[in-house]
């Protein structure tokens, strides 16, 4: 869940090698994911989805991903939402 600067510097050197790929974002967002930054996860996801070919199988798996990354986040507010007032989401 966390990215060591070694894997910062691998990203980086990455992307300045193909910056249309989308596998840059898509590998961070999965690391901000693990995290728990689903928000930044699917803003990253977005990007990856954007970068990939219309119509190709790539874009195609992410964009499922970030479909069940926002029933999973509905989901979470709606248990939020049912919890009283200051009780912890379980």
């Amino acid at each position: 869940g966390a990215m060591t600067p070694a894997a910062q510097l691998a990203f980086r050197r990455a992307e300045a090698a193909a910056p249309q790929s989308p596998g840059v974002p898509f590998f961070i967002g999965v690391i901000q994911l693990q995290a728990g930054n689903f928000v930044d996860a699917r803003g990253l996801w977005e990007q990856a989805a954007q970068r990939a070919p219309e119509g190709s199988e790539a874009r195609q798996t992410i964009e499922d991903r970030i479909a069940r990354l926002d029933a999973i986040m509905q989901q979470m507010m709606k248990m939020q939402r049912a919890q009283p007032h200051g009780a912890p989401v379980r």
